[in-house]
């Protein structure tokens, strides 16, 4: 490698270690969101935010309100497997700050090449949120949440119920993050494997997410099954080989008092869950692939009922 290449490597891989150390900190992701505002200049960025916001305060939030649509319960007894780890609330409250950290990153690198690459992501992720809440609206899905923690749990439960978790935007958004910003890398880079460290960390960080949804109680495995199958749907976000790789590096550090049984059981679910429903998607073509998603629900929710032990009286 040649010196000048050696150097970038370097501050690539100080880059890499400063977000590994960092991500979950909120005065960083504050620091973060300030860094990202001077990019609003641009109008289709200042669009893309806007339409995303738009889709997650007004649009998810009015779904969850809706009323009169029965509810889907998308529990496995896999799930009751799964232990409540209150520590995980960090983690999972940490995609945003994923999500403008890796905007940041590109901008930074790339400079203004990259600018409308960015507002294409940003009007994409609003694209995933009005995908969602079709389903939301007319499919909505709920658990039972168990657990008891501090404030921070306290919080994330006073904002964002268990209702209309399936698809998980969470598992969309950092999906999402990891694979568009694998293929923006590949785009602008002149030499895209010196990149592999930021790449690695989004990875990891992104995996973390997918374990600290199951641990804090918000989602179940059905949650994150469909929402890899409907961002999958769209061949620029995200491949099945990307997605079987996130699910099958999950628990990997930590098995949170899994042994390892039960945690290749919870990968062996979602990966089938997803293989379903990415298989109902592509046998559907001809309607869009959150309609399919609403169909699998429903036969899901008719399966779960003709399973239920009938009592004569």
């Amino acid at each position: 490698m040649w010196p000048m290449q050696k150097s970038k490597a370097d501050d690539i891989k100080r880059q890499a270690d400063l977000i590994n150390m960092h991500s979950e900190n909120f005065l960083w992701q504050i620091s973060q969101l300030v860094q990202a505002s001077r990019l609003f200049k641009n109008k289709n960025i200042r669009a893309g935010a806007a339409a995303s916001l738009k889709g997650y305060l007004v649009d998810y939030h009015s779904a969850n309100a809706a009323s009169g649509v029965g509810e889907i319960n998308v529990e496995l007894p896999i799930d009751r497997k799964i232990p409540f780890n209150s520590r995980a609330a960090r983690v999972y409250a940490s995609h945003v700050g994923l999500l403008i950290s890796a905007i940041n990153f590109c901008r930074k690198e790339f400079g203004k090449a990259v600018v409308g690459d960015l507002g294409d992501l940003l009007n994409g992720l609003s694209e995933l949120f009005g995908e969602a809440v079709e389903v939301y609206k007319t499919a909505q899905t709920s658990f039972e949440r168990t657990g008891k923690g501090g404030l921070g749990i306290k919080f994330i439960r006073l904002v964002d119920n268990n209702k209309n978790a399936c698809p998980s935007l969470h598992v969309e958004i950092v999906g999402y993050i990891h694979c568009r910003l694998n293929a923006i890398i590949n785009a602008h880079a002149p030499n895209p494997r010196i990149y592999q460290p930021i790449k690695d960390v989004y990875f990891q960080k992104s995996v973390r997410i997918l374990e600290a949804v199951l641990l804090v109680k918000q989602h179940v495995v059905m949650d994150i099954a469909l929402g890899l199958a409907l961002l999958s749907s769209h061949k620029d976000y995200m491949t099945k080989e990307q997605a079987d790789n996130m699910v099958n590096a999950m628990f990997q550090h930590d098995y949170f008092s899994m042994d390892t049984a039960t945690i290749l059981e919870v990968r062996a679910k979602i990966l089938s869950i997803y293989d379903d429903a990415a298989a109902r998607i592509q046998n559907e073509k001809n309607i869009p692939a959150n309609i399919a998603l609403i169909s699998y629900l429903r036969d899901f929710a008719e399966e779960s009922t003709a399973r239920q032990p009938k009592f004569m009286l």
